[in-house]
């Protein structure tokens, strides 16, 4: 964590007077600290994206977790002073709740069905005929059926994937781009009123790359930029959002508070 522009060092037991220096936070990652230090663990999936963005700029705050639930590895953020033992039961609680949901709603179908479940076990399932095809089967196939088969591959033909045709919205932001010069290094996705991609600029500095998000809208909301953002932290690059639409006062607020991590080029 850093205080205006110098960083802060403590020392194993001294964490609890992090709290001291949360006033140094911007009000979106004080509301991130407020939820995570009353709740104690958040799950990433069911917080706003604004609050996902703010949990990881707090890092020494907010401890990122990868829990395996049911065979599926999901990502919770702790509060740093809550230890391994509380996490745990909340864990535990959340999974007992949960399957206790799941056997409540299967309880209300009825008996009728547990019993067509019951009868459905009992009778043998019909097993689908394989047909294994070896190459010595092929080969005493007649001419034709071998000839078929060697254009073919052996394998059923692949649709071919049209390439998608250039919006008139994607010249313009290309266009821009070269104006700025900016270079495109890949482009990720192309639509008619969209374009993301990883471009890259010179600074006194070298290189800067960005994610950038083009969107074709009248309205920038703050949303537009928290997905930018996120988007561009799994790049590890700043974003850089261009849009011929304004931002509106919320997405104002925002860009002033992440200016570090997002950046809004309109154009016109």
């Amino acid at each position: 964590m850093k205080v205006g522009s110098s960083p802060l060092y403590y020392i194993p037991g001294q964490e609890p007077l992090l709290e001291n220096f949360s006033q140094h936070l911007n009000n979106r990652e004080k509301e991130a600290l407020i939820l995570l230090r009353e709740k104690k663990i958040l799950e990433d999936t069911n917080i706003t994206p604004i609050n996902r963005v703010a949990l990881r700029a707090i890092k020494d705050f907010a401890i990122p977790l990868n829990i395996n639930l049911n065979g599926q590895t999901k990502l919770f953020w702790k509060h740093f002073q809550t230890n391994d033992e509380e996490i745990k039961s909340l864990i535990t609680s959340s999974s007992n709740a949960l399957r206790q949901d799941d056997r409540a709603s299967g309880g209300r179908v009825g008996s009728s069905s547990t019993a067509e479940k019951k009868e459905s076990a009992l009778k043998p399932t019909p097993q689908p005929k394989k047909t294994i095809t070896t190459q010595a089967q092929i080969t005493s196939n007649n001419a034709s059926e071998t000839n078929a088969l060697g254009r073919a591959g052996g394998l059923p033909n692949k649709p071919i994937k049209k390439p998608v045709p250039e919006s008139e919205f994607s010249r313009v932001i290309k266009s821009y781009l070269q104006g700025k010069d900016l270079e495109i290094l890949e482009i990720i996705s192309e639509k008619k009123r969209e374009l993301e991609a990883k471009v890259s600029t010179n600074t006194l500095f070298g290189k800067q790359s960005f994610y950038l998000s083009a969107k074709d809208k009248k309205s920038i909301n703050d949303n537009d930029l928290s997905l930018a953002i996120q988007k561009a932290q799994t790049e590890k690059m700043p974003a850089l959002l261009i849009s011929p639409g304004k931002p509106n006062k919320k997405a104002q607020e925002y860009l002033e508070e992440w200016d570090n991590l997002v950046k809004f080029e309109q154009i016109k």
